[in-house]
């Protein structure tokens, strides 16, 4: 496991003071009866959970019959999970028999377990990395891993930042370039995916800079993937690739399966 930190002092200490209130990052090993062919299609969904209230049993039993690729049922797949419990999808993980690195970031007073964000697969997963984003608001990770010959990235970015420091414009930049610094070690290809909190959508500069560092992800033409209060939305969720060809071409499922976010999906031919 490589574990990448801020090199400024203050960064690190607000970033181990919250790690201390949670426990470790875990990796578990899949036990499916039948591993998949490491020649087929992968198919990835990138997911914010909502605290876990999305219905992942559900999206998972329509994932594997085809409802989501024209009746083809899927035997091999990634999931990029964000606001995930470590007791529930640990779990989960162990009831379906796919593999998954757990990455928690915090724990509230008011919370039963740790939270995080998380990668599943069907495929064994190896080379996991964690990256440690510069504090803004709490403590964030972005949470790596291979599958085969792809690298996998689930990227979640802080949502409101004091004025003081340039604003969540400002702070959502600097944690998507130190995911850019951090992953320009990983050889391609590479596919990165999450909640950027982007409140300006395509627009924010942390959007731009992400897709000029991963161009080969074609842009979601939607112009919504959350949806809270007063049916306000915005597009939050995003995914970019690095060395894949043809670019991998996005989509919005038409079910939120219970979370406030709508899950995204794409597949990669190996």
């Amino acid at each position: 496991m490589t574990w990448i930190v801020p090199d400024d002092p203050n960064h690190r200490q607000k970033l181990d003071n919250a790690c201390a209130a949670i426990g470790p990052v875990v990796v578990q090993g899949g036990q499916a009866a039948m591993p998949p062919a490491s020649d087929a299609p992968l198919v990835v969904v990138d997911w914010n959970t909502y605290l876990g209230r999305g219905n992942l049993d559900e999206l998972i039993l329509k994932l594997e019959r085809g409802d989501f690729t024209d009746g083809m049922r899927v035997g091999r797949f990634v999931l990029l999970l964000q606001e995930v419990f470590r007791t529930s999808i640990l779990q989960f993980a162990r009831e379906h028999g796919v593999s998954v690195v757990f990455a928690p970031t915090r724990k509230l007073a008011s919370e039963f377990d740790d939270r995080g964000g998380a990668i599943l697969a069907t495929d064994p997963l190896d080379d996991v990395t964690i990256v440690e984003l510069p504090f803004e608001k709490q403590r964030r990770v972005a949470v790596g891993a291979r599958v085969g010959s792809i690298h996998f990235v689930n990227v979640h970015l802080d949502t409101s930042v004091g004025l003081l420091r340039g604003g969540p414009g400002a702070a959502r930049r600097r944690q998507a370039r130190a995911v850019i610094e951090a992953i320009a070690r990983v050889p391609a290809p590479v596919l990165v995916a999450g909640d950027f909190n982007t409140w300006w959508g395509d627009d924010e500069p942390a959007i731009k800079e992400m897709r000029q560092a991963f161009p080969d992800a074609l842009p979601l033409a939607t112009r919504e993937t959350w949806r809270g209060p007063l049916r306000t939305g915005n597009k939050l969720d995003h995914v970019f690739a690095k060395g894949v060809d043809p670019p991998v071409a996005v989509r919005r499922l038409a079910d939120r399966f219970g979370s406030d976010h709508w899950p995204l999906i794409t597949t990669v031919i190996p």
